[in-house]
């Protein structure tokens, strides 16, 4: 029984968005995802801030949120994200796959340190609709069952 359990938990780790991500189980109208790189915030190192990320749903790029917080935008449109998601967004990687894009970047939250930072994973579909998010807390001990992303 207990080889069951283990067993499960260990299918259920693979199925975590961040590792769908990571292992290529994300599915779009593109035969092959463009994979692109940005920087939002250089405030914490040498690279210049990079502009907004054309993609097949839109234009994603930031916008001012309140206090420090930075919105993400598609088209100029802030969209909708939980809000245990806000903070100041630093850098990460866009996965388009044509019709979805996958985002995976770090983010300094109220409750990280700026040695610390979350590491977000988001799927946007069309017109910015939120699909699924995955976060592993600067303050997690250990990702868990999260697939680390970004470095």
């Amino acid at each position: 029984m207990a080889g069951l359990l283990i067993c499960a938990f260990g299918a259920h780790a693979a199925d975590s968005l961040s590792c769908r991500v990571h292992g290529q189980q994300i599915k779009g109208i593109f035969k092959a995802p463009v994979v692109s790189e940005f920087v939002w915030s250089a405030a914490h190192g040498t690279d210049d801030a990079s502009g907004p990320i054309k993609t097949s749903i839109g234009q994603i790029y930031q916008g001012a949120g309140t206090g420090p917080t930075t919105v993400l935008t598609l088209d100029g449109k802030a969209l909708q994200l939980p809000a245990s998601l806000a903070g100041s967004i630093r850098f990460g990687r866009s996965i388009d796959y044509g019709g979805k894009v996958a985002l995976a970047y770090l983010v300094e939250r109220g409750e990280d340190t700026s040695a610390s930072p979350s590491e977000v994973v988001l799927v946007l579909g069309q017109r910015g609709a939120v699909l699924e998010t995955d976060l592993l807390p600067g303050t997690a001990p250990s990702p868990g069952d999260h697939c680390v992303l970004v470095q």
